[in-house]
């Protein structure tokens, strides 16, 4: 089962948005320690999977304002058909809280949902989900 979470009021968007320079500042320090994982594929727009602990500024703020985990990766998207991991499932719960644009999610019994800038997202380990971009985006993924 899916837990749709919206928290608009409970993640205030001046807390968890991700300013472009930070964004930025975060992407070139993940690049030089080798911890930024680019999902390509030809003639489409990236995504940067950003996994270490350097969080400037917002990122840091972002993070500070999820309580419960000790682990956030964030996903940068350039464009609405990015190209982003496909259908599939993590082995850890993850929280995703949506940053900057808007990202749906089609799980595997066709449900779909739709994140706004504020808005949350429960996905249990072993559940298959595939992101779907509509814009550029910054959404932060929260494991414990």
């Amino acid at each position: 089962m899916i837990e749709i979470i919206n928290r608009r009021s409970h993640y205030d968007l001046k807390s968890i948005a991700i300013e472009w320079s930070d964004a930025i500042s975060k992407i070139a320090n993940d690049y030089q320690t080798s911890t930024c994982r680019v999902l390509y594929v030809k003639e489409e727009p990236i995504t940067l999977v950003c996994h270490n602990d350097y969080r400037p500024g917002t990122v840091q703020r972002a993070f500070d304002s999820v309580e419960g985990y000790n682990e956030m990766h964030v996903y940068i998207s350039f464009g609405e058909t990015t190209n982003c991991f496909g259908s599939h499932c993590d082995e850890d719960d993850v929280l995703l809280v949506q940053s900057v644009g808007e990202v749906s999610y089609i799980f595997e019994n066709e449900q779909s949902v739709r994140l706004k800038p504020g808005d949350s997202l429960y996905i249990p380990a072993g559940v298959y989900h595939k992101p779907v971009i509509h814009e550029p985006r910054i959404t932060l993924s929260f494991n414990k």
